[in-house]
């Protein structure tokens, strides 16, 4: 497998068409643009974007965070670049940038099926702490919730 080379930015308003493009291919209930562009506008929440050499997005994550506690909301890698480390880049600079904001516990949720995830989530260091019945729902599935307290 070839090496990708990529870099992980805050995204501007201007990636939002190419990161809810991203998210018709990888997710069953895609964000619009729209949405995107608020969360990566907002005082409150951020969203990371990762991009090869070319300037083509890899993956990006989306999070919010008030009184010291933060969520990631969504993390993806598009198809042709996983299995390359990108998406444990992007965990970890997401995770960087809200200690950065002084958040001292972060949260998400993840489906119940999606193991791939769940196993790099605690290799990052979160722990389960419930089941979430019927959280999703295109297709419908339960979501395991998982938190990580960081040093701040």
């Amino acid at each position: 497998m070839n090496k990708i080379l990529y870099n992980i930015k805050e995204a501007l308003p201007t990636d939002a068409e190419s990161i809810a493009q991203a998210e018709e291919a990888v997710f069953a209930d895609p964000w619009s643009s729209s949405g995107i562009a608020h969360f990566s506008a907002c005082d409150s929440a951020f969203v990371l974007c990762a991009k090869n050499e070319a300037g083509r997005l890899c993956g990006y994550a989306i999070g919010s965070f008030a009184a010291g506690e933060g969520e990631l909301l969504r993390i993806a890698v598009l198809p042709q670049y996983r299995k390359s480390g990108i998406g444990t880049a992007i965990l970890y600079e997401f995770i960087h940038r809200m200690t950065a904001r002084r958040v001292a516990a972060l949260f998400l949720e993840v489906r119940l099926s999606n193991t791939s995830a769940q196993s790099l989530y605690e290799k990052a260091g979160f722990q389960k702490y419930a089941v979430r019945r019927n959280y999703y729902k295109h297709p419908p599935e339960d979501a395991i919730m998982m938190r990580i307290d960081l040093d701040i």
